[in-house]
């Protein structure tokens, strides 16, 4: 994310965010630990916290919806709103490869 963030964090097509989804650790990883994280990887986007549920099945909305396996989890979607990538691992330079073709200027 740091790599992508550096260079695509700010161009005008491109939109970045980071959401924490709780499915464990529900005492650790608070809304509050937020910023800490932002400062820790020095990402300067939106930060999102999706806390689940402790007391049910565990599993955020987010994770749920986008059927993810585990953190860190990545999730692309186009401007048409098609996920065009939903997976665990992305090599971020192949990615910025790709990417760079596709936006305009």
């Amino acid at each position: 994310m740091q790599t992508i963030a550096k260079e695509f964090g700010s161009h005008q097509q491109v939109r970045l965010l980071a959401v924490q989804t709780v499915c464990e650790g529900f005492t650790t990883n608070t809304q509050d630990r937020l910023r800490e994280m932002q400062d820790r990887y020095d990402l300067r986007i939106p930060f999102g916290h999706d806390a689940g549920n402790p007391e049910g099945d565990h599993l955020p909305g987010t994770m749920r919806d986008y059927r993810s396996g585990g953190t860190p989890w990545l999730v692309i979607v186009n401007p048409k709103q098609q996920v065009i990538f939903d997976g665990f691992r992305l090599s971020a330079s192949k990615f910025a490869d790709w990417l760079r073709p596709q936006l305009d200027g």
